[in-house]
C-alpha cells in the first residue's frame, strides 16, 4: 500500500473519469440501509459525493493528505486520512463499504479484515475498478494498449496484476452477488484521454526511471487513430469491472 497520486493530485482531480449511474444503481438495488457509507481510497471524493446524494453519513478515506487537500467538501462527507486497514470507525457501524479503483493497491487481507469489522452485519461490500486501458475505439485502444503493456509493463506498481485478471480471482471475503456487466462510455476528446494517462502512476514512474516521457511519441500515434478530426469529442469505452458481497446477518434465536 503506498501514495500513488498524491504527487499529481490536482491532476488526478481533473482528469480521471466520472463512474456511470448505473454502477451506482447497481449498488444501491442491493443496500437497503442507507444510513452510513465507508468510501475507502476516496482520493478526490468523487464516489463520496455521489453517494451522499442517499446516504445520511459518508466516511470518506485515503491514505494521501495531498489527495484529500482537493477532495470536494460536502455537508454529508466526514473526511479521513488514515490507512485503509486501520480505520478510525466504530465497528458494525457501515451499512456499506465501498473501493473505486484501488483495492489492488491494499494490502487486501488486513484490508478485508478491516472492512469485515465496520460493516454490520448484513452490510454490503463494494469494489471496482476499470482497466488500465480502454476497448474503444478499437485504433485508439490497440495504441494505448501498447503503452500501457509494452512501454510502461516494469513501471507499474505491484497490484496491477489484479486488475489486468478483472478482479476475477481477487480474494474477495464474502459470496458474490450475482452483478451483470456495467457499460462505461464517456463523450472523450483527445485531450481528456491524454489528460487520464498522464495521471497513470506507471507514467510518472517512467520519467522517475529514464527521464524521457513516455508521452512524445504516443502523442503522434494517437493523432493517427484518433477518429474526430482535430481531436474531437467521441465515445471512449471503459471496461468496468465489479465484485460485490454481503456480510453474513447476525443468527437471531428463534
Amino acid at each position: 500500500m503506498g501514495d500513488h497520486y498524491g504527487g499529481h493530485a490536482e491532476d488526478y482531480a481533473k482528469h480521471r473519469p466520472t463512474y456511470p449511474e448505473e454502477l451506482f444503481e447497481t449498488i444501491l438495488a442491493h443496500c437497503p440501509l442507507k444510513e452510513t457509507v465507508w468510501d475507502c481510497g476516496t482520493g478526490n471524493g468523487q464516489v463520496a459525493v455521489r453517494l451522499a446524494e442517499d446516504f445520511q453519513k459518508v466516511f470518506a478515506s485515503d491514505i494521501s493528505s495531498l489527495q484529500l487537500e482537493h477532495a470536494t467538501p460536502h455537508s454529508r462527507i466526514s473526511y479521513h486520512c488514515c490507512r485503509a486497514d486501520d480505520s478510525p470507525f466504530e465497528s458494525s457501524s457501515m451499512d456499506l463499504v465501498t473501493v473505486a479503483t484501488a483495492v489492488h493497491w491494499f494490502d487486501l487481507e488486513a484490508f478485508f479484515q478491516e472492512a469485515d469489522r465496520v460493516l454490520r452485519p448484513g452490510g454490503l461490500l463494494f469494489v471496482w475498478t476499470y482497466g488500465r486501458s480502454i476497448v474503444g475505439p478499437g485504433p485508439v485502444a490497440d495504441v494505448v494498449g501498447r503503452l500501457s503493456d509494452e512501454i510502461l509493463g516494469e513501471d507499474w506498481p505491484p497490484g496491477i496484476e489484479w486488475v489486468d485478471r478483472q478482479y476475477l480471482d481477487l480474494p474477495f471475503p464474502y459470496p458474490d452477488l450475482p452483478l451483470g456487466p456495467v457499460d462505461f462510455p464517456l463523450h472523450w476528446s483527445k485531450a481528456d484521454l491524454l489528460g487520464w494517462i498522464d495521471t497513470w502512476s506507471a507514467v510518472r514512474r517512467h520519467r522517475a526511471r529514464t527521464g524521457r516521457d513516455p508521452l512524445t511519441d504516443f502523442r503522434e500515434e494517437l493523432n493517427a487513430a484518433w477518429p474526430v478530426a482535430n481531436g474531437g469529442p467521441t465515445t471512449v469505452q471503459f471496461p468496468l469491472y465489479i465484485r460485490g458481497g454481503k456480510k453474513k446477518a447476525r443468527h437471531t434465536p428463534g
